[in-house]
């Protein structure tokens, strides 16, 4: 096994197409006393001055993988190909991937370019913030619009402020930061009577816009996965019968695939931990969730984008989700968040031919996880009748 890290023989299988390698660079303790691997430290903890490391245990990687290698800098895995991917993927088949542009409605910039995405076609969803100014005239075009994508709630909780007053959790009228409702999640100590008014809130402000519930429904800075949070959305779904009608985006992924992709891999995994059990219990109500995800970005731009968008295409799932951040920058996003630049960078990406030649070439096309959530709206109802 030792020999598979050779410089020299690494070079030699992964130009014949037989493994692929990948490493993960931590510390130089990266073992804890648990048998876990520790990536270095994630977001902040339960107490304010803490952190928690981001940790994964050994097996979880062997099972994806089969090979990982431990090192005093790293971790080290290597995968080897199918004959089928040996043979270039002249066998694989056409697959389905959602791709989703959040933060529709926070500007007329951003809400702007994210039109012209869809007029080209090169979006199958969009999710919608509703508690922004921008929301009822930019909620207007997107009706006029008629796209054909999924278009869903942008549940937030941390951008901006609360459509009505939320003394607990809002008390001076605007949204805390997101690192106070981790912490308020993990101590069980938010507000959820006043989280559960805001969710319906925000749900009352896009069906009098668009004239019907969300195609689905997730969350700004994924608060929708947050313990409490999500039993909170549950419960408002369920009271509007929208089990198995309304999807949910399941923002972690398995350990592999988050490895595989590369990209803020910490990120990936702190938010997976962050989310863990939000797969079962939404199925377990009935909701339909997406089955892998990806989109993860530091938002750093000097990167290229679309390399970056290459690696959010491995190692998809059943019904691979990825989102994603275009628009165009003006003086209204510039006040109200930091993400600026690299929005404009996407959407160039999304417009240009090297998308769908990318696409084109890993034997990908967009499509609608609704169509996804229409065929197990089945299992979703005898999920709902044994209740």
């Amino acid at each position: 096994m030792k020999n598979l890290l050779a410089p020299r023989r690494r070079a030699r299988l992964a130009q014949r197409g037989l493994y692929t390698f990948y490493s993960q660079a931590a510390g130089p303790d990266i073992f804890r006393s648990d048998g876990a691997i520790d990536l270095g430290p994630g977001m902040p903890q339960t107490e304010p001055a803490g952190e928690f490391a981001v940790r994964i245990e050994p097996q979880i990687l062997r099972d994806s993988f089969g090979r990982v290698f431990f090192t005093r800098t790293g971790i080290h895995f290597a995968r080897k190909h199918s004959s089928q991917k040996r043979l270039g993927g002249a066998m694989a088949k056409i697959r389905t991937v959602t791709l989703c542009a959040d933060d529709y409605g926070l500007s007329y910039g951003v809400s702007a370019g994210i039109l012209e995405a869809l007029r080209a076609g090169r979006l199958s969803a969009v999710s919608v913030l509703t508690n922004g100014p921008r929301w009822p005239a930019m909620g207007t075009e997107l009706l006029r619009g008629g796209f054909d994508a999924d278009i869903g709630l942008h549940f937030n909780l941390t951008l901006g402020g609360p459509l009505s007053v939320m003394p607990l959790f809002a008390p001076n009228g605007r949204f805390p930061e997101i690192s106070e409702v981790v912490r308020g999640a993990m101590r069980k100590k938010l507000p959820l009577k006043e989280i559960r008014a805001e969710i319906d809130r925000q749900i009352d402000r896009f069906e009098a816009v668009m004239g019907r519930p969300p195609d689905f429904v997730d969350g700004h800075q994924h608060v929708q996965a947050l313990p409490g949070i999500r039993e909170a959305l549950f419960d408002a779904l369920a009271e509007r019968k929208l089990e198995g009608k309304c999807w949910l985006r399941d923002s972690g992924d398995a350990p592999h695939r988050i490895f595989w992709r590369g990209g803020p891999v910490k990120k990936a995994l702190i938010v997976r931990g962050l989310s863990s059990g939000f797969r079962r219990m939404a199925r377990r109500r009935g909701f339909v969730v997406n089955d892998g995800f990806a989109g993860y970005s530091d938002f750093n731009p000097g990167q290229d984008y679309a390399r970056q968008f290459a690696g959010f295409l491995s190692a998809p799932g059943r019904r691979h989700l990825i989102m994603c951040h275009p628009g165009h920058v003006d003086e209204d996003l510039r006040a109200q968040d930091p993400v600026t630049v690299t929005r404009e960078q996407e959407l160039a990406f999304l417009l240009s031919p090297r998308f769908a030649e990318m696409l084109e070439s890993r034997r990908f096309i967009l499509g609608r996880l609704s169509v996804a959530a229409g065929q197990c709206n089945t299992t979703a109802e005898k999920s709902i009748a044994a209740r």
